[in-house]
């Protein structure tokens, strides 16, 4: 059963992955870093979008122990400029 689960999990976030690609021609995705699951993240599978009048600055994960009781995925943020 664990096995079929994580084949599952593994497909969806395939998917998912997939489903972003038309946003990289027009924007940068980035994973700020392992972010699932919170328990004991081994995952990057959270993104942030960005266009080209934006440019990154700073980007991370929370790992506080709330943020880890509030879900299965890890809060994740980033510090953007906009440029003219």
């Amino acid at each position: 059963p664990q096995q079929g689960q994580q084949n599952m999990r593994l497909k969806n976030h395939a998917q998912i992955r997939l489903r972003l690609d038309p946003l990289t021609t027009d924007m940068s995705v980035i994973s700020p870093g392992h972010s699932f699951h919170a328990a004991r993240p081994i995952a990057g599978l959270d993104r942030v979008a960005h266009c080209g009048a934006s440019q990154l600055q700073d980007a991370g994960v929370i790992e506080s122990k709330l943020a880890r009781k509030a879900s299965d995925h890890l809060p994740i943020w980033a510090d953007f400029t906009l440029t003219p």
